[in-house]
């Protein structure tokens, strides 16, 4: 049986940073969040993962986005 604490959900998130020398890069992908985790944990996960790709050096997060990959669905009506 699958509780709420077992789920979890596809995000795709975008980060952007800048190093002490000026460098600024900006990478995206694909996470599974899961359901006890929080936006908190990703971004830090996340930072951490900026800093290891940008040589190890202290960064600045000047963008981060996290937005679940599926639309939300609604009604059965479309919307133009």
């Amino acid at each position: 049986m699958t509780t709420a604490e077992d789920q979890s959900t596809t995000y795709h998130w975008i980060i952007t940073g800048q190093s002490g020398d000026g460098r600024i890069a900006t990478y995206n992908g694909r996470i599974e969040v899961h359901s006890s985790h929080t936006r908190m944990h990703v971004y830090t996960y996340l930072r951490e993962h900026l800093q290891e790709q940008m040589g190890g050096r202290a960064v600045v997060v000047l963008y981060f986005d996290l937005a679940p990959m599926q639309f939300p669905t609604t009604g059965s009506g479309s919307q133009t």
